[in-house]
């Protein structure tokens, strides 16, 4: 018993000049919304009845529109970078989808990525573990 103990105080002890060197992983990167969206309708992922469009780009006359806002984590264990954002920007899109559905809308407009910049595009966070992606729009009814 005292021999257990001392073996697990010596590697306690062994590792504490370690414990802060250890750096989390943040990678911040950028893609085109409007290929990922693409990408999404024509794989099925995405049903095409319903219509996005990023910020200031909106085709048609905006009838009516519904509150905004999503953000959504998706795993990327054992994926590159882009795979993981590409996950986690189609999640965050089916929840618009399914919100403006629901709201019988036929669009999600105003679509950016919280954090702003070009609004054609959208940033990712990227961390050792999971990929982020902040994106806000509202569901809205467009003729």
């Amino acid at each position: 018993m005292n021999r257990k103990l001392l073996l697990v105080s010596l590697a306690v002890a062994l590792s504490i000049p370690f414990a802060g060197t250890a750096q989390a992983r943040k990678v911040v990167t950028t893609y085109d919304l409007r290929q990922a969206i693409e990408a999404a309708v024509a794989d099925g992922t995405l049903d095409s009845s319903i219509k996005f469009f990023a910020k200031g780009h909106t085709r048609g006359e905006v009838v009516e529109t519904f509150p905004e806002a999503t953000s959504r984590r998706a795993s990327a264990n054992r994926r590159g970078d882009a795979a993981g954002c590409d996950r986690a920007l189609r999640s965050a899109l089916i929840s618009f989808q399914q919100n403006a559905q629901r709201n019988g809308c036929n669009a999600v407009i105003n679509l950016e990525s919280i954090e702003g910049g070009d609004p054609a595009r959208y940033n990712c966070v990227s961390g050792s573990f999971h990929s982020s992606v902040a994106i806000k729009g509202r569901a809205a009814i467009v003729k």
